[in-house]
Parts: C-alpha cells; sequence; structure tokens
C-alpha cells in the first residue's frame, strides 16, 4: 500500500502536464465533477482523476491493484483505466473531478499502470469551494461556456499544484524537463524571438540532449510543438476579439503574416480569414 505523501515529484510533473495540455485544448474533456458522500467508484475508463476528501472517516481508495489511504484534507490523483472505487465505513465527503485522456497524445502513459497518489493538504474550505464552483459552472450554459469551463478547470488544478508542499524545480532529468520546457512554451510564446536555445535552457538540457528528449516523449519536435500552441491561441484570439488577421499573429509570437496564414493553415486547414469567415456563417460572433 502506498503512504501518503511520497509520490510528490509525480504528482508534481502529472499536474504540469495535465496543465500545458489543457491550455491547448478548445474544449475540456470534463466527464464529471462532484461530491460523492458514500460509495465512489468509476468503471474502467481511460480517465485522469483528481479528487479532496473534504471530511469524513479515513477511507482506503483502490485504483486497479494499487492502494492508498485517504483521510480529511487529501488530494489524489488516480486513474481509471483498471476501475477505481472507495468504500467508506462511514459518512465522508469525497469530490472528484475527472477528465477524459483517450484522445490526448502529450497524456500518452497514463494509463499504462494503475495508480493512485496522494498527499495531505489539510482541510481547506478554499479547494473544496472550488469543486463546487466547477460544479456549477459546469451546469451553466451561457455563450461562454467553454471558455468558462476552460478557466474553472485550470484554477483548481493550479490551486492545488501551488499547495504541494516542498521543491518543485531542483533535479530535473527526464520528462521533468520535458514539463519545465513545455511550461516555458506556453508562459512565453508571444515572444517573438523565443528561441530552441531558450526553451532548452528552461529544461537544463543541452540544445541536442531536448530535441531529442521531447520528440521521444511527446512525438514532435520543440518548434512544432510552439507552432501549434501558438496557432491554438490564435484561434481564440480570431474567435473572441475583433483583431486583424495580422494582429493576431502578432499577439501570438509571429513577425510576419504571410508565414502566420501558412502556418494556420497547415494545423487548421483554412486560413485565419477563411476561419474567422466560417465562425461568422455560423453564427458565432466576437463579445
Amino acid at each position: 500500500m502506498e503512504a501518503i505523501d511520497t509520490n510528490m515529484d509525480r504528482m508534481c510533473v502529472l499536474l504540469r502536464k495535465t496543465l500545458a495540455w489543457l491550455a491547448q485544448v478548445e474544449v475540456v474533456p470534463l466527464t464529471y465533477v462532484g461530491e460523492n458522500r458514500g460509495r465512489a467508484a468509476t468503471r474502467r475508463r481511460p480517465l485522469l482523476e483528481f479528487a479532496y476528501q473534504a471530511s469524513g472517516v479515513e477511507t482506503e481508495v483502490r485504483a486497479g491493484e494499487a492502494v492508498a489511504r485517504s483521510r480529511p484534507g487529501t488530494f489524489m490523483v488516480l486513474n481509471a483505466h483498471f476501475g477505481n472505487e472507495a468504500r467508506p465505513a462511514g459518512p465522508w465527503s469525497y469530490w472528484c473531478l475527472s477528465l477524459d485522456v483517450s484522445d490526448a497524445d502529450e497524456m500518452k502513459g497514463v494509463g499504462d499502470r494503475p495508480f493512485v497518489w496522494g498527499v495531505h493538504l489539510g482541510e481547506s474550505e478554499m479547494l473544496a469551494g472550488r469543486y463546487r464552483r466547477l460544479e456549477r459552472v459546469r451546469e451553466g450554459r451561457d455563450a461562454l461556456q467553454t471558455i468558462r469551463l476552460k478557466v474553472v478547470v485550470m484554477e483548481l488544478l493550479l490551486a492545488i499544484h501551488d499547495q504541494l508542499p516542498g521543491p518543485k524545480s531542483a533535479g530535473l532529468s527526464g520528462s521533468r524537463a520535458v514539463e519545465e520546457a513545455i511550461l516555458c512554451m506556453h508562459r512565453d510564446f508571444r515572444q517573438h524571438d523565443l528561441s530552441l536555445a531558450d526553451i532548452a535552457r528552461a529544461s537544463g538540457l543541452s540544445v541536442a540532449h531536448f530535441g531529442r528528449l521531447f520528440r521521444r516523449e511527446t512525438g514532435r519536435t520543440p518548434m512544432k510543438y510552439l507552432a501549434r500552441h501558438r496557432i491554438e491561441r490564435a484561434r481564440e484570439l480570431l474567435k473572441l476579439t475583433d483583431l486583424r488577421v495580422g494582429e493576431a499573429g502578432f499577439a501570438v509570437g509571429f513577425t510576419d503574416r504571410l508565414h502566420f496564414s501558412r502556418v494556420f493553415r497547415h494545423y487548421v486547414g483554412v486560413s485565419p480569414r477563411a476561419f474567422r469567415e466560417g465562425l461568422q456563417e455560423d453564427g458565432v460572433g466576437t463579445p
């Protein structure tokens, strides 16, 4: 049985990987968020789950053959690829957020084996309140629902990440170095001169070593990853603002409008102008 607080580094890495992935997607693949007051169980599905026990009895949580114990104030990360469940012997409050990772190349490996990782953060009405807020937002039906949901999911995971005790950046190696590089790209993508050397520096590796490692773990080169991220941000700007095409490209790190249009067409299949015109035809306008 795994003890609480023994998987800190792995939890930090997985949280960062999840945040980097969610920053790229247009729609967060949220399958469930809610509070369990009795037995909690998820059938075998390609889900990554983030759970928080707000109160109640100490309980054993299982994911396949992996087992850990939870008590009030425990935050847990677990997968559902092999099924998971908890059978409390008394009252408890167990909040859970489930994300479908089946189509996420960035999350490959999450379902290779069952796991339950936990850390005791202490009883926090703030964290429970963030789960409640997410539950309310998910039930909303306004024009900005997709964006609101993405923001609130990421705020919750960021709040948890920031509460994890201990160092989160020392001794980078392997996947951890790739996560630091992804965070760098998501933070600095607007910088027109962001280079491969800059990104490799954030990972703590040489350019050559970093390039090989990044491609092996993500399936693409760092600069192609950066280009795709910039285009996803440009799509959002073209949807939600009245910026001109060239202005949208400049805002996400492109200095040449023609180059921006070529890269946009490569990833989206149409030019930026055609993309925006298609939104208008579908009745999706800027606020």
